[in-house]
């Protein structure tokens, strides 16, 4: 990126993608993809009031959600997107359709 942060590493998209599959539906709006300084990506949806943003980095083990509406932070933790599929599939469901 000119900044001296490095490329985007594979395990970085590969967990991206295979945890997209895992929580996102057919009707599922598409999310915006920007790279990490880590060498991760994030991906973002910013519709309908709601805004949740989904870090994946280099490490699957390290990773960063955060899920806000009109009315503030609704959920956030950091970890392995994996461990909270379940709490994440829900809220997508529920607030992005």
């Amino acid at each position: 990126d000119g900044e001296g942060a490095p490329s985007i590493a594979p395990t970085a998209i590969q967990t991206a993608l295979d945890s997209l599959s895992l929580f996102m539906e057919e009707k599922s709006s598409l999310p915006g993809w920007t790279p990490t300084r880590e060498g991760g990506v994030q991906l973002d949806w910013h519709e309908g009031g709601v805004d949740l943003e989904i870090e994946f980095q280099p490490s699957a083990s390290d990773g960063y959600v955060v899920f806000a509406d009109g009315q503030g932070i609704v959920a956030e933790w950091d970890g392995p997107v994996e461990a909270n599929l379940v709490r994440l599939r829900t809220l997508f469901a529920e607030r992005l359709h």
